[in-house]
């Protein structure tokens, strides 16, 4: 499945269109990706602005050649818009509907889901089967990357073609 890099998604979490105006596993998992990152810019709920947290009003003034460049300084990407929390929204309810135990098909192993939010964010293989190895044999079926990431490519198509079925029109610009 292609990956997806972060500047790769306007500030709207936008994607490029659909091919043929459908639902195909590629957008299905660049939806999944989109919608993790809009998860990951969202603000932290417990965040708030505390004073006496706060160093100083004005930035310090370095007393010597060396102090400048010395802080280190990180920037948060900028809050999403409405319509990207909606679209990922959209694939929260879909992870919620369609891959719970009783509405996705038997052939998949049990966690798939998880497998595949798991690729949304950027896990690697090894990691992931790393997780699925605490599991008990039954549960964890095909642990190696060859067997996941064809069950990965395998849901991806199987909800292209439910949201095909059922008619839902790919939102995008």
């Amino acid at each position: 499945m292609p990956r997806l890099r972060r500047d790769e998604i306007d500030f709207d979490g936008f994607l490029p269109r659909p091919k043929g105006g459908g639902w195909d596993q590629e957008l299905v998992s660049l939806r999944f990706q989109s919608a993790f990152i809009t998860l990951r810019r969202l603000p932290a709920h417990d965040a708030k602005f505390a004073l006496d947290k706060l160093r100083a009003v004005w930035p310090d003034v370095p007393r010597r050649w060396t102090e400048y460049g010395a802080v280190k300084v990180s920037a948060r990407p900028p809050v999403p818009t409405a319509r990207a929390i909606t679209l990922m929204q959209e694939v929260l309810d879909w992870y919620v509907t369609h891959l719970t135990p009783e509405n996705r098909p038997e052939a998949f192993p049990a966690d798939i889901g998880a497998i595949c939010w798991a690729r949304a964010a950027g896990l690697k293989w090894k990691m992931i089967i790393a997780m699925r190895s605490t599991k008990p044999k039954s549960e964890r079926r095909g642990n190696n990357r060859v067997s996941l990431a064809f069950y990965e490519k395998e849901t991806y198509r199987w909800l292209a073609e439910v949201l095909n079925d059922l008619g839902v029109e790919p939102r995008m610009p």
